[in-house]
């Protein structure tokens, strides 16, 4: 008889054998040592029977799972290296399995023969043509459509990941001739170098499996884009011709009405039962009757996911709602029965839809992340359960068994609503396309006469800002734009009459400007004032920015207020008028214009210079035509001597009498000032008026006359000569 320690050690002896055994013999189940040219032929081999292969990998992965920490010790290797090895025969068993029955699907594919006899049945159909009609028609054409989009994102992706698998079938080549060589070099680590051998076996076997199953699948999508492309070219002109020709019956409307009522019930029903259970929540929450923590943690729970269900519910309802109005409101603009339906009403309603499509997006996220929460609860209060935290009495139980049956019943709720959003969302997406082909249509069709009725009014109308409750609107805007103009004009108008009236008067030029510049400013400070009546903006409304224009004014406004100030002084003083010759900083010249903020000269270099008027104040200034525009001036001629100097003298005072340059009153003089050095030179004193001219320009005309009569009488210019002397070394001078 064995005692108890006997028979403990052998049955652990008898254990480790058996392990021994399965370790040795399980991983040479699927593969053997064998070249790279054999194994890819072995692995070819496998793509003829693929549910075989599959089931050989499966009991290949049950095998090595059982004794997936021995294989670690006896290999010497990291367990994670086992576990990969068990992830690929695991992803392998999937594939094989995946395009066995995608091959079985290629052969003997049945599952469309409903929607192409539903197809078919909606070809056939006759005029007149519904509404609802035109809606089956659509959502058919969409479904073909969004179905050729994804088979060609399908195939690209598929194409993409082909190529990322050949790479890591060469990498993966490459590294199973060194495993061999590394096999057949060490004696000693065959054993570990084995196994690793497998694994990268299975990793060839799972590239090349991949890529036949990806074959495979490219070339069933491809089988398909012919027909559902056949599919949508039938459909296309049927859709443009039903658009055309449809009519509209209370029938259509009946339809949608009848499925938006029946989705508005079922969430009216919801609704009251969760409100029942809310309050049953709230009365056992208020009477105290839990005094359980974890009774009080579900009750607590419960409701906050009833809140958010209900709120869901109402959300959906409102969109459910408002498709039904989109559906009227859409009938009518296809149809053409409201005239009052004008470009700002459909683009009202563009907006709508879209509006309601982004509500409906962000519901059905919303509800997820809800449904997560649910999950999340769940499995708090399962970790309570099996911790045996708060769950004890008989009461707890009871309670968390309730939750965990409303829990389940509200996931299968949000799944059903998270459907509904999809109906709905559905809806949005064709009510949307439709409108924006109706507006695109209307706003290639529309004559300027609509435009002008439509748009136009629409954009006069539309509200820029708002004064309290008082809007603000384009037109208002305009109609301020136009009287501001309109006093400007008038203003303009005033100023010209009082300019005009001034000369006549003979105003000075000063005191003209200064006015005319007053009337100017208080024309424009009514314009200000009529345009904030017209608009209701009241004075007030500037009353937060006296502090910043006080201190604008005070520190950065400085210089501008001295100049208008100086500005004014000039202009009353009557120091500097416009043609005055004046002198400053070295710059001489006439003044041009006197502004209130600076003086503008043009200087005997023809340069405009514009000074400040506080300068102008401030700088020393010589005025040669302060009292009056008459002044002398100096010319000198000079001619050879070798002229008779009588006849010169009388030919320049010809010319002096007769220029409309020179005044007679003064009269002129010439004088002989010298005679030396072969050259007679005249000083010419003349008067002149440089009321209308400029100084220079006119000495400038008085020397050409003179120069250019002198020469037609044959007197000469001067030539200036000097006596050279020239010396030598024998003679003392010679000339």
């Amino acid at each position: 008889m064995l005692r108890w320690g006997e028979f403990t050690v052998i049955n652990k002896v008898i254990t480790l054998l058996f392990v021994s055994l399965l370790v040795i013999s399980s991983p040479t189940v699927l593969y053997a040592e064998s070249s790279l040219e054999q194994l890819n032929e072995t692995i070819a081999s496998y793509q003829t029977n693929l549910i075989k292969r599959a089931i050989e990998v499966r009991d290949e992965l049950k095998r090595v799972n059982e004794v997936e920490t021995a294989l670690s010790k006896q290999y010497n290797m990291p367990l994670s290296e086992i576990l990969r090895y068990e992830t690929t025969l695991s992803y392998l068993d999937g594939v094989y399995t995946s395009h066995h029955y995608l091959l079985a699907t290629m052969n003997n594919d049945n599952s469309d023969l409903y929607d192409d006899e539903k197809l078919a049945n909606l070809i056939q159909v006759k005029p007149p043509y519904t509404f609802e009609y035109y809606f089956d028609l659509i959502q058919h054409f969409n479904y073909y459509k969004g179905w050729l989009e994804n088979i060609g994102s399908m195939i690209a992706d598929a194409n993409r990941y082909a190529g990322e698998l050949a790479v890591a079938k060469n990498s993966l080549e490459e590294e199973y001739r060194k495993l061999l060589e590394r096999y057949d070099n060490s004696p000693t680590d065959r054993v570990k170098y084995k196994l690793k051998i497998i694994i990268c076996q299975s990793q060839l076997e799972r590239c090349y499996a991949e890529a036949q199953y990806l074959d495979a699948q490219v070339n069933a999508h491809s089988s398909l884009v012919s027909s559902i492309k056949d599919k949508i070219t039938a459909i296309d002109p049927i859709i443009k011709n039903v658009r055309e020709i449809m009519g509209k019956t209370e029938i259509d409307y009946a339809v949608f009405d009848n499925i938006v009522a029946k989705s508005i019930a079922e969430i009216d029903r919801e609704i009251d039962k969760l409100n029942v259970r809310y309050r049953e929540l709230s009365q056992t929450e208020s009477s105290h009757a839990q005094t359980r923590k974890f009774q009080r943690y579900c009750t607590a729970t419960e409701k906050k996911h009833i809140k958010t269900e209900i709120l869901s519910l109402i959300e959906m309802k409102d969109l459910w709602m408002g498709v039904r109005m989109m559906l009227r409101n859409i009938g009518d603009i296809l149809h053409n029965d409201s005239e009052h339906i004008g470009m700002a009403d459909r683009e009202a309603a563009a907006e709508f839809i879209k509006n309601m499509s982004e509500r409906c997006k962000q519901g059905e996220r919303y509800l997820r992340t809800q449904l997560d929460e649910v999950r999340q609860t769940y499995q708090d209060v399962n970790d309570v359960n099996n911790g045996n935290l708060w769950v004890v009495t008989p009461e707890d139980v009871a309670v968390r068994n309730r939750l965990y049956s409303e829990m389940s019943e509200r996931i299968a709720r949000y799944g059903h609503i998270i459907i509904m959003y999809n109906g709905v969302n559905e809806y949005i997406d064709i009510l949307s396309n439709e409108i924006q082909k109706e507006n695109d249509m209307a706003n290639a069709d529309r004559q300027t006469g609509a435009l002008l009725r439509d748009d136009f009014v629409s954009i006069l109308d539309r509200e820029v800002w708002h004064i309290d409750d008082y809007p603000i609107t384009v037109l208002k805007i305009i109609q301020a734009c136009l009287v501001f103009v309109g006093v400007f004009v008038i203003t303009r108008i005033i100023t010209f009459f009082l300019r005009k009236r001034f000369r006549q008067n003979h105003v000075r030029n000063n005191v003209a400007r200064l006015v005319v510049y007053l009337i100017f400013l208080i024309g424009m400070l009514i314009a200000f004032l009529i345009v904030l009546w017209v608009l209701h903006i009241p004075l007030t409304a500037f009353a937060f920015v006296g502090g910043a224009v006080a201190i604008a004014v005070g520190f950065g406004a400085q210089k501008t207020i001295g100049d208008i100030l100086s500005g004014v002084l000039l202009l009353i003083q009557n120091n500097l008028r416009v043609g005055d010759s004046i002198s400053i900083d070295g710059k001489a010249g006439v003044i041009q214009e006197i502004s209130l903020f600076n003086t503008i000269m043009r200087c005997n270099e023809s340069e405009i210079l514009i000074i400040p008027n506080s300068r102008v104040i401030d700088a020393p200034i010589l005025n040669s035509t302060l009292n009056n525009y008459i002044v002398r001036e100096q010319i000198r001629i000079e001619i050879s001597d070798e002229n008779n100097i009588d006849r010169a003298r009388e030919i320049i005072c010809s010319v002096l009498q007769e220029s409309s340059y020179v005044l007679k009153k003064p009269t002129y003089r010439v004088l002989l000032s010298e005679y030396k050095n072969g050259t007679a030179e005249f000083l010419i004193h003349v008067f002149i008026d440089t009321e209308h001219s400029i100084r220079d320009a006119i000495t400038c005309s008085i020397r050409l006359e003179i120069i250019n009569k002198l020469l037609e009488n044959g007197i000469a210019a001067a030539r200036p000569c000097a006596d050279i002397t020239l010396f030598d070394g024998n003679a003392k001078e010679n000339k």
